[in-house]
């Protein structure tokens, strides 16, 4: 005869081979996560920025990218994690509060082409002073004077990601080595 079945001693090796597999684990998979997440907000505002550039163009006017903390306009005490503005700004004021509606800045008239709310994620954005408050596009594409770092912050100011704006107003991943210091 025969037995079929395991034995309780047997179940408790079991378990606490997966308790100790599963702690061993666990800091892997948060850094997982945590990079995985900085990777989006990157990617999220690498990609409004490289819209913004493609709008310039495409309009043929200047289109300028600003932080937001409220969404309702443009907000130079925010950070860039907080949320940011996409308009178009045909008159030069590289500024917008949202008109009534949304879809209008003032002054100016520029119509608005994006509006970011924050993203979710505990993450700092670091940046140098030329893209502190905004990044603007000229009808060429370029960002002559707007050239800058951003480096995405964990909430232990380690920096994991990053992106640079040349003055051609291309984009390109940073190296650890060239991260900004963060907050």
């Amino acid at each position: 005869m025969s037995k079929a079945g395991i034995s309780l001693l047997e179940m408790l090796v079991v378990i606490a081979v997966t308790a100790m597999i599963g702690v061993l684990a666990a800091p892997r998979l948060t850094a997982l996560f945590e990079a995985q997440g900085a990777a989006s907000v990157s990617r999220a505002l690498q990609l409004s920025l490289g819209q913004a550039r493609y709008e310039a163009i495409r309009r043929g006017t200047v289109v300028v990218a600003c932080k937001s903390g409220a969404g309702d306009g443009c907000d130079p005490d925010a950070g860039w994690e907080d949320g940011w503005l996409v308009f178009e700004d045909p008159v030069g004021y590289r500024d917008c509060q949202l008109e009534p509606g949304g879809d209008v800045c003032a002054p100016g008239g520029g119509a608005v082409l994006q509006v970011q709310n924050r993203l979710g994620y505990s993450f700092r954005v670091s940046h140098n002073h030329n893209v502190q408050k905004r990044v603007v596009f000229q009808p060429d594409g370029q960002s002559r004077g707007y050239t800058g770092r951003f480096t995405v912050c964990s909430e232990d100011s380690t920096g994991i990601t990053g992106f640079a704006i040349s003055q051609t107003g291309r984009m390109r991943s940073l190296g650890s080595s060239e991260y900004l210091p963060c907050p």
